[in-house]
C-alpha cells in the first residue's frame, strides 16, 4: 500500500508517488541484493519525511546528505523532496573545509548521514543525524507531510567550480528535473533498468535516479571503490540494466579497453567534453543494437539540453555536433550585441527553455550576469550564457567552438583555473601562480600548475606540501598532477598571464631505484608506456607521476593482457609503486600456489 498523498505531477516526489500507485509491487531500486519495490520505497521516503519536518525541516529548506551510493540515498533524496525541502549531495572524497563551506553557503538546516554522527566534526552548527538501516520492516504507509512541494520550489543544489576562488551552488527546481526527466527521449523500454553510479554531487545523478523512477523503471545502483571495466561488464550483464551514462572520457576509456562490455545496453549516453570519433566508431561496431547519444548540456541546463543520437541503424558518417535541444528547450548562437550569428559564424551558445536552474545560491549578481532576459522569447523568460563559442554551420546544425573565458573540461569536470590559483597564492611561500589545463603531461591530458616564488633569493617551493596544501582545499580532481617554480610567469603586452607560452612541464628528473626483478623490470616499462614518460624507478609513484583513475585502468588491462597477473584496479591504489605492487603480486601468486 502507498502512503495516502495530495502530491502533485508537477514535482519530482509528486511523480514517484504517482508510479508508485500504478505498479507498487514492481522494483524500484537494487543494490548490492538488495531491493526495493515502489510502495517499499514511497513508504520509507515517507516515513523519513516525517522525522525530517519533526526536525522543522519546512518547504525550501536545504538538507545536506553526506552518504555513499546506496539504497539509503534515493531514499534519503525522496524524503527530503516529500517533506518540501532540496537536497545538497555531498561527497566524502572532498575535503572536509570545502564541505563545511558547502554546508554553510548553501544555508543547510540539517546534514542526514548514512554513517556515524559522532565522527562529523567538521559540520559547525548544522545539525548532524543519522539515518539508520533502510532494511527490516516496512513502516506502515501514512500519509505525506503536507505543505507539499511546489513545481517552483528548489530540489536540489549542487556546487560547481567557481571562478572567484570558491565553488558555486546551482539551484535547480522541481519544474526543471521534472521537464527533464518526462522529456520523450527517454523512452520507458529503452530506460527500464538505468545505472546509477555517478558521484551523487555530479548532475547526471539526476538522470541516473529519477529518470527511471518516475516512469516504472529501476535504478540499479552501483559503488565501486574504483571504476573497473571488467566489473562494470559483470554489473551491467547481472542486473539487466539497459541504459548508462558515461563522461566522455569515461566512454573512450570503455571503448578502448573492452566496448562489448555495453553491447548489453540499449542506450549509452556520453557527454561533459569533446567526444572521440574513434571511440564512438570502436563502441558502434562492437554493440551493433545499441543507441549512443551525445549529449550536451551545463549543471546550469539541469543535466543535458540538446542530444545527438546515433542508433543502431544511423548510416552516415559520424560527424559530431551539438545535436538537437530537447522539448522546451532552445540553443542560440549570438554576436556581442546578442545578435544570431550567421551560417558560417561563431558566437557566443546561449540555452534557454524551462531546464534553466532559478540561478546560483547567495550569489544575486552572478545569477544576474550568466541568466539574462531572452529577447527571443516571452516577457520574463531567461537564456543562460555558456561561455561555450559554437558556429552555426551552414545546413544549421551548431559545432562546439571552444571557450570564451579560461574554464576548462577534464574527465567531466567543469574546472575553473582561478579557483586554483587561488588557493596556491594562499600559501606564504607562493607569490604568483598560473594554472592551465595541458596535453603534453605525462599519461596525456591534466592540470598543470605554475609557481613564482615569494622568496626569489632561494626560488624553491616544496611541492609535496603544495600538493598537499591543495588536496585538504579542493576535491582529487583539482589537484595539478604536474607542479613547475619558474622566476617570472609569461605576461602579453597587456599585463596577463600568456598562457601559450607557459613551458611544457618537465619530466621528473630523478629516477628511483632500478628493476631488480623479471617483474619489477616488466612493470617499469607498463607505467612508462601508460604514463608517456620516460623510465620510471621502482619507488616512483604512478599517481604521482601523473596517473589517474582512467589511465590506472588501461594500466591494469595492460599487466593482466602481458603478464600471467590479474591485477585489480584496487591494487593499484593500494600499491601504487613498481616495488610494492610487484611484491604484492608475487606474494599473491605464491598463496595461490599453496592453496
Amino acid at each position: 500500500m502507498v502512503p495516502v498523498t495530495s502530491r502533485t505531477a508537477g514535482t519530482v516526489d509528486g511523480l514517484v508517488v504517482r508510479q508508485a500507485t500504478r505498479t507498487p509491487d514492481a522494483v524500484a531500486v537494487t543494490h548490492v541484493g538488495q531491493e526495493l519495490t515502489y510502495a517499499e520505497l514511497v513508504s520509507r521516503a515517507g516515513e523519513l519525511a516525517h522525522r525530517l519536518t519533526a526536525r522543522e525541516v519546512r518547504p525550501g529548506d536545504v538538507v545536506a546528505l553526506l552518504m555513499d551510493r546506496s539504497v539509503s540515498f534515493v531514499v534519503s533524496a525522496l524524503a527530503v523532496l516529500m517533506a518540501g525541502g532540496a537536497y545538497l549531495p555531498l561527497d566524502r572524497r572532498h575535503p572536509q573545509d570545502r564541505l563545511r563551506w558547502m554546508v554553510e553557503d548553501a544555508g543547510a538546516v540539517l546534514l542526514l548521514t548514512d554513517g556515524p554522527a559522532a565522527v562529523i566534526d567538521w559540520a559547525g552548527e548544522t545539525p548532524v543525524e543519522e539515518l539508520g538501516p533502510t532494511s527490516g520492516p516496512v513502516p506502515a504507509p501514512r500519509r505525506l507531510p503536507d505543505p507539499p512541494a511546489h513545481p517552483e520550489h528548489l530540489a536540489y543544489v549542487m556546487y560547481t567550480s567557481g571562478s572567484t576562488g570558491t565553488p558555486k551552488g546551482v539551484a535547480n527546481t522541481h519544474r526543471n528535473i521534472v521537464d527533464f526527466v518526462t522529456d520523450p527521449c527517454w523512452d520507458p523500454e529503452r530506460q527500464a533498468r538505468v545505472l546509477a553510479y555517478s558521484p551523487l554531487g555530479f548532475d547526471s545523478s539526476t538522470y541516473e535516479l529519477w529518470v527511471p523512477l518516475v516512469q516504472g523503471g529501476r535504478a540499479v545502483v552501483w559503488s565501486p571503490e574504483h571504476f573497473d571495466v571488467a566489473e562494470l561488464k559483470h554489473v551491467i550483464a547481472r542486473n539487466g540494466v539497459t541504459a548508462a551514462y558515461f563522461t566522455t572520457a569515461l566512454f573512450d576509456t570503455i571503448a578502448h579497453e573492452d566496448p562489448t562490455a555495453l553491447a548489453p545496453l540499449r542506450d549509452v549516453t556520453t557527454g561533459g567534453d569533446v567526444l572521440s570519433v574513434s571511440a564512438l566508431r570502436r563502441v558502434r561496431e562492437h554493440c551493433p543494437r545499441t543507441t549512443v547519444v551525445h549529449a550536451y548540456g551545463p549543471t546550469e541546463t539541469t543535466v543535458f539540453c540538446s542530444l545527438q543520437p546515433f542508433a543502431p541503424d544511423f548510416r552516415g558518417a559520424l560527424r559530431l555536433h551539438l545535436g538537437t535541444p530537447m522539448r522546451h528547450t532552445g540553443l542560440y548562437v549570438l554576436d556581442d550585441t546578442l545578435r544570431p550569428v550567421p551560417p558560417g559564424g561563431t558566437g557566443e551558445l546561449y540555452v534557454s527553455g524551462s531546464h534553466l536552474a532559478r540561478g546560483y545560491v547567495g550569489r544575486p549578481g552572478l545569477t544576474a550576469q550568466r541568466f539574462l532576459p531572452d529577447p527571443q522569447g516571452a516577457p520574463g523568460s531567461r537564456m543562460y550564457r555558456t561561455g561555450d563559442l559554437a558556429r552555426r554551420e551552414s545546413d544549421g546544425t551548431l559545432t562546439f567552438a571552444g571557450r570564451v573565458d579560461r574554464q576548462v573540461k577534464l574527465r567531466g569536470f567543469r574546472i575553473e583555473p582561478a579557483e586554483i590559483e587561488a588557493a596556491l597564492v594562499a600559501l606564504p611561500e607562493v607569490a604568483r601562480a598560473a594554472v592551465a589545463l595541458r596535453e603534453d603531461l605525462p599519461g596525456g591530458r591534466g592540470l598543470a600548475a605554475y609557481l613564482v616564488p615569494r622568496d626569489q633569493t632561494r626560488q624553491a617551493v616544496d611541492v609535496d606540501e603544495v600538493r598537499r596544501h591543495l588536496s585538504r582545499l579542493l576535491p582529487p580532481y583539482m589537484v595539478p598532477s604536474a607542479f613547475t617554480v619558474l622566476r617570472e610567469l609569461p605576461l602579453t603586452v597587456h599585463g596577463k598571464v600568456d598562457h601559450p607560452a607557459l613551458p611544457r612541464p618537465a619530466a621528473p628528473a630523478e629516477q628511483g631505484p632500478a628493476p631488480r626483478t623479471p617483474l619489477e623490470e616488466k612493470l617499469c616499462g607498463l607505467f612508462a608506456e601508460i604514463l608517456q614518460c620516460p623510465p620510471v624507478g621502482v619507488d616512483d609513484n604512478f599517481f604521482q607521476l601523473g596517473g589517474q583513475s582512467l589511465l590506472a585502468i588501461r594500466l591494469g588491462a595492460r599487466i593482466r593482457e602481458t603478464t600471467d597477473h590479474a591485477v585489480t584496479i584496487r591494487d593499484l591504489f593500494r600499491y601504487p609503486t613498481v616495488a610494492r605492487l610487484a611484491a604484492h603480486l608475487t606474494s599473491d601468486t605464491a598463496a595461490n600456489r599453496e592453496t
